[in-house]
């Protein structure tokens, strides 16, 4: 078990900040009076969308090459 474990969390919550921020923003974006008067199949492509970008955002934030 590694000594730095405190740190490497610090790292990991620093780098995958801008993709925790998307994420929040799609739930808030679902508990919004907008998404309330969604249907199911509205509901459905608005977060295929959004969890796609915050995907895209993840890999980012890792640093992998798309």
């Amino acid at each position: 078990m590694s000594g730095g474990g405190g740190a490497d969390l610090a790292v990991a919550e620093a780098a995958f900040a801008a993709s925790r921020r998307l994420f929040e923003s799609v739930a808030d974006e679902l508990g919004s009076t907008a998404a309330a008067s969604l249907t199911h199949s509205q509901l459905e492509d608005l977060l295929g969308s959004r969890m796609r970008e915050v995907t895209r955002q993840l890999f980012q934030d890792r640093g992998c090459e798309s």
